[in-house]
């Protein structure tokens, strides 16, 4: 993404505002599910897990490393409907460099997300959540949300 953005009353934006980073970053996850019977349903069951760490600095900037876990269930509720469940917890470290705001970034948050889908067939489906917080840790000033809300189409090919 873009890293020079400039302020509707002119100059740069700070580095932490910016859509990109400039920087080359690794990521490494993991996914695994299962299909368990719960009550007379079979649920799935998923965890996934994902480090992305900067490589390199550009312009003075490194994002801290961040790490996610997320668990979750898919429930069977009527019909071609489900019920959705997500536990998700992000670990985000401080930036560094002489244009990072190291004291203001940087933190942990744990959200509760609940949904549901809708399944268009085999292959598609359609989803809509809503992120709720359940533990917020910044470091210095930062803004946080109330919730976060998300809908979308699944399509497996």
């Amino acid at each position: 993404g873009k890293t020079d953005v400039e302020l509707d009353q002119g100059g740069e934006a700070e580095r932490s505002l910016q859509p990109g980073t400039g920087t080359t970053d690794l990521i490494v996850g993991y996914y695994a599910n299962t299909l368990r019977i719960l009550g007379d349903a079979p649920a799935r069951l998923f965890a996934q897990a994902q480090i992305q760490a900067a490589l390199d600095e550009a312009r003075g900037y490194r994002p801290g490393t961040q790490y996610n876990l997320d668990l979750g269930i898919v429930y069977p509720a009527a019909g071609t409907w489900s019920g959705l469940l997500q536990v998700n917890a992000q670990v985000r470290g401080r930036e560094r460099g002489e244009n990072a705001e190291s004291e203001n970034s940087g933190g942990s948050f744990v959200w509760l997300s609940p949904g549901v889908s809708y399944a268009l067939g085999r292959s598609t489906q359609l989803y809509a959540f809503v992120q709720l917080p359940v533990y917020q840790r910044v470091n210095g000033v930062q803004l946080t949300a109330d919730y976060a809300a998300a809908a979308g189409v699944h399509w497996r090919f």
